[in-house]
């Protein structure tokens, strides 16, 4: 055995004889429990050439000499090795010989083994022996690790220079052995510091940063919000004849505010000695200004003391010269003078509506002999207010109280800059490049598309659904770089980067040509960044007044309604307590109930029933729609794709989806009334009419038989009949003599006093003359005048 005096605390020698030759070695040994008489040895390759006489058990106290008396073999480098007896407590030997040598085959290092017979007796103590070095480490001088700051640091060393330099007594601090002390304890209290902040930050409810924060979540399957920009509409006019009139302004274009400047237009070169953070919107989409697009008004067919009522999904415009609006226009509807002043200082603010037509229609005015256009918008623009268009003053007559404006662009909070940079603007070599942007928020926008805009309402486009992610646009010699949430998805040729914000800066950071392309050395970046986002953005209404331009002609810009939408960053005490729920949140449909669940959060649907059927070779999913206002998902295509666009995301693969219209039951009632003696019957008569009709009530409350009022698996039950019929006035008694489905016959309604509905059936009873066949309710009246 080759005598080791050293002692290390790593032994790397089998590891060494293992990977580097072809020699063989003892690996490890085990003793049978409780006989004690078996050793299975371990080699380190094949042990099958061995033979009983190539073992040797040496040493031992009291039991020694003891013999081996066979061996096995039961796998090519496991030998088991017998020996006649077992051994006492002491320290044992297993050694390989071939005669008194050792093995030319063998490690000669690995060729002897120390081991113990009773090493699978119970011991009461630890297992782990100490080696002679750790027990040197224990008569140092110990270290105190309470030490966290630069005045307990600079105390402790000059403590111990105290006892290992007795006679340095010198502590002014103007000696160099001060200084050097003091720096060292600065050192220190930085190490310390950051030792201290790394332990902060690896916890997500200890993390203060907000980048740490973001972090952590996103492990959670959790993105942390950071806010939205506001977007709101902007209103034009421009000068007939002038350069504006006809130019179409791009995309990008800043509306500013009156803050820091008179007039309406702005020169580009006065904009571009704006500070970064001057406050402002910009243009999504390009627009072409018209002057015959400034002010147009509605057509009322020769009519007089006109409105157009709330809930209004159409309207006539007079053609005027010049006018020309076609489907995805963009169109304000403002009140321009007041209906009982005539006073355009007195016009109401709030009657103010922008819409997205979806359908133009010229037609021709025989009687006035002028043109028109007859346009339709989508529901979700509905008017919300009654908008007055003439009205009778006295003997006058007022008319074009409210007109149109059809030179209106989106707009969202936020300008561009070429001034703010990356700094370093270019990687270095042999550094992590992570740049960092000085400055304001930076914009965070949902993307948008001017193409597939003009295929939705107005409405939804304000509302921005979607993922925001930061305005920023970066590009260097190798191309375009785009902002993602995250790198884990991206690959090593993507050229992508993440946002990591913290006060009053933003951190870039790149991939590592696995997730996500590493930007060349010396290759700098150039940049456009937008600044502006989150509550700020959501201005009143008439905020903006100047635009950035060099084209003369514009008489006014301005935004007709508020800004909305915008949106701060999510909060870190928020984040640490939604993140870790996150998970529980179903982000796909599984059963029929998750399917309606998730149809029941889109605008529009009221209620939703699904079911599975087996179509043959897969299942499909039929979701029947129950929409507002009775509308049915057959005569809307857009919103069935909207609707279905919607949805996909959270089908199950392998899983079809198709939108029917609800199993409309029609009901067949006859309510008898007995008519109080103090009331007529015809003004009873008109009272249950308006009461029990399938729209709005001259109230302004649903009928009882409003569509609205009833979905999926709702009974009709006679006693809510019975109750709102005696609540109107004139109304003695009541009773109800036919209860029961249209065409069908009774089938005991009546005396149980409702009438059942399936799972995915809704009753209806719209009391139309002309189409019986979708449910009516006939009054008999007995009494009265």
């Amino acid at each position: 055995m080759i005598s080791n005096r050293c002692y290390c605390g790593s032994a790397q020698r089998r590891q060494a004889t293992f990977e580097k030759g072809t020699l063989n070695g003892l690996n490890y040994l085990e003793v049978d429990h409780p006989g004690q008489t078996k050793l299975t040895v371990t080699f380190l390759r094949d042990a099958s050439a061995l033979t009983a006489a190539n073992f040797i058990v040496d040493g031992g106290t009291r039991v020694t000499n003891i013999q081996v008396v066979s061996i096995a073999h039961p796998s090519p480098n496991v030998v088991e090795v017998t020996v006649d007896r077992r051994g006492d407590f002491s320290a044992y030997i297993l050694r390989i010989r071939e005669g008194v040598s050792l093995p030319a085959s063998f490690d000669p290092v690995l060729c002897d083994l120390s081991f113990s017979f009773k090493v699978g007796c119970p011991s009461d103590f630890d297992c782990r022996v100490t080696p002679p070095n750790e027990i040197l480490a224990a008569d140092r001088d110990e270290i105190d690790y309470l030490a966290k700051d630069y005045s307990s640091f600079r105390r402790l060393m000059l403590d111990r220079l105290s006892v290992t330099m007795p006679n340095w007594t010198e502590r002014s601090a103007a000696d160099l052995g001060v200084t050097l002390v003091e720096m060292l304890a600065s050192v220190a209290d930085e190490l310390s510091y950051y030792q201290d902040s790394v332990g902060t930050e690896a916890f997500l409810a200890t993390a203060r940063r907000r980048t740490s924060v973001r972090r952590h979540v996103r492990l959670l399957d959790y993105d942390l919000d950071e806010g939205q920009a506001a977007r709101t509409f902007v209103a034009l006019t421009v000068a007939a004849g002038s350069p504006a009139d006809g130019y179409t302004l791009p995309a990008g274009t800043p509306v500013l505010d009156a803050t820091d400047g008179e007039g309406i237009r702005v020169s580009t070169q006065e904009y571009a000695r704006a500070p970064i953070g001057t406050f402002g919107f910009e243009t999504l989409h390009s627009i072409t200004l018209r002057s015959s697009r400034n002010r147009f008004r509605i057509h009322t067919w020769s009519d007089l003391d006109c409105k157009l009522a709330k809930g209004s999904t159409g309207v006539t415009f007079l053609k005027s010269p010049g006018l020309n609006l076609q489907p995805g226009d963009l169109v304000l509807f403002y009140e321009e003078r007041d209906p009982v002043t005539g006073s355009a200082a007195d016009a109401d603010p709030d009657h103010r509506h922008v819409v997205r037509l979806s359908q133009v229609t010229p037609l021709y005015d025989p009687v006035e002999k002028v043109d028109v256009l007859d346009v339709v918008w989508d529901e979700e623009d509905a008017l919300p207010f009654d908008l007055v268009i003439s009205s009778r003053l006295d003997e006058d007559t007022l008319t074009d109280l409210s007109v149109a404006n059809a030179n209106v662009a989106v707009a969202e909070h936020g300008l561009k800059t070429a001034k703010a940079e990356l700094i370093p603007p270019a990687p270095l070599p042999g550094e992590r490049y992570n740049p960092t942007i000085f400055g304001p928020a930076v914009t965070q926008s949902v993307e948008f598309s001017a193409v597939a805009a003009a295929q939705t309402s107005a409405s939804a486009t304000m509302q921005a659904t979607g993922t925001a992610m930061p305005n920023i646009e970066l590009t260097n010699g190798d191309g375009t770089w785009t902002a993602v949430r995250d790198l884990l998805a991206s690959g090593p040729f993507d050229r992508n980067f993440v946002t990591e914000t913290e006060e009053g800066e933003t951190r870039l950071r790149f991939g590592n040509d696995q997730n996500g392309n590493a930007p060349r050395v010396n290759v700098a970046f150039a940049s456009q960044i937008r600044f502006g986002s989150g509550r700020a953005g959501n201005i009143g209404a008439g905020s903006l007044s100047r635009i950035v331009t060099d084209i003369a002609g514009i008489d006014a810009v301005w935004n007709p309604l508020p800004g909305t939408g915008g949106r701060e960053p999510e909060t870190l005490a928020r984040a640490r307590r939604f993140a870790p729920e996150a998970y529980q949140i179903q982000e796909r449909c599984v059963t029929p109930a998750d399917y309606a669940r998730r149809a029941e959060q889109f605008a529009g649907v009221q209620h939703a029933y699904a079911v599975f059927r087996w179509t043959g070779s897969w299942l499909t999913v039929y979701l029947a729609i129950d929409r507002t206002s009775g509308r049915t998902v057959g005569d809307d295509p857009l919103f069935r794709q909207r609707l279905l666009n919607y949805l996909d995301r959270y089908r199950m693969a392998g899983t079809d989806l198709e939108l029917v219209d609800p199993v409309s039951i029609p009901l067949q009632i006859t309510l008898r009334v007995c008519v109080s003696g103090d009331h007529y019957r015809a003004e009873v008569l008109q009272r249950l009419t308006d009461a029990f009709s399938a729209g709005i009530r001259a109230d302004g409350q649903l009928a009882f038989f409003n569509p609205d009022r009833f979905t999926f698996g709702d009974d009709v039950y006679a006693s809510q009949i019975l109750a709102a019929a005696m609540a109107i006035p004139g109304v003695d008694h009541a009773r109800i003599d036919t209860f029961k489905r249209w065409s069908e016959a009774p089938n005991g309604e009546l005396e149980a006093g409702v009438i059942p509905l399936g799972e995915n059936e809704i009753a209806v009873c719209a009391s139309d003359s002309d189409l019986p066949e979708n449910g009516r309710i006939e009054f008999v009246l007995d009494g009265g005048r």
